[in-house]
């Protein structure tokens, strides 16, 4: 089982379309059950509510495999920001609840949770952030959550607009090859605080993360 967010608007309908399509189970999240019906039809399971009830977006994601994530657009809402950070924070509670023993470094790796989100940007948001990767996802407070998810929307939309090498630091001496916080530089001091940096295998592909156990907690 699939869980879909968003799937009566544009993208998530598109996605729970192409998931049905090729067999898979999908379980329809929207606020309106009338609009879901098109997908019902075509042997979607639908939840319908609201995206930022916690409590409804547990239910709607207990059982699922995956989730596909999306914060609903409301151009009405005002401040836009604050209706952004209201649906971040109450899907990272929700899929908190659902596995909550789960770490930090690890969920942000898995594509169908959070897209985009590679080795790089994985250490390097969670450097910017303060957090450990081997933290508990259940441990990890809503507004940290939404913080992260704000840090890696930045990170990746800097990576577009200047291709090449990933770069989330700029060392002041212009000359230098130097562009990032932790990532790919174990044991060598940290740029805040100075203690070593620490690397080591995560998840089941032993994927490296860096991190500060000074500046990370």
């Amino acid at each position: 089982m699939i869980a879909v967010m968003g799937a009566s608007g544009n993208t998530g309908r598109v996605v729970a379309e192409t998931l049905l399509a090729r067999g898979e189970k999908v379980r329809a999240i929207a606020r309106h059950v009338d609009r879901l019906a098109p997908l019902a039809r075509a042997g979607a399971e639908v939840a319908a509510g609201d995206a930022g009830d916690v409590s409804f977006l547990t239910r709607a994601f207990t059982g699922a495999e995956a989730a596909y994530t999306l914060i609903p657009p409301d151009l009405k809402a005002s401040p836009f920001r604050a209706y952004q950070d209201r649906l971040g924070e109450a899907t990272a509670r929700a899929l908190a609840h659902v596995d909550p023993a789960r770490l930090i470094g690890d969920a942000l790796m898995d594509q169908r949770i959070v897209a985009g989100v590679g080795n790089v940007y994985r250490s390097e948001t969670l450097f910017l952030c303060g957090i450990s990767p081997w933290r508990a996802v259940g441990a990890v407070t809503a507004g940290e959550a939404a913080r992260l998810g704000r840090t890696a929307s930045r990170l990746l939309a800097d990576g577009v607009r200047h291709p090449g090498p990933i770069t989330t630091y700029r060392p002041p001496d212009p000359r230098s090859r130097e562009r990032t916080w932790v990532y790919g530089r174990a044991g060598r001091p940290c740029r805040r605080c100075g203690t070593p940096v620490v690397s080591r295998g995560m998840g089941d592909a032993n994927r490296t993360v860096s991190w500060c156990p000074t500046c990370q907690r």
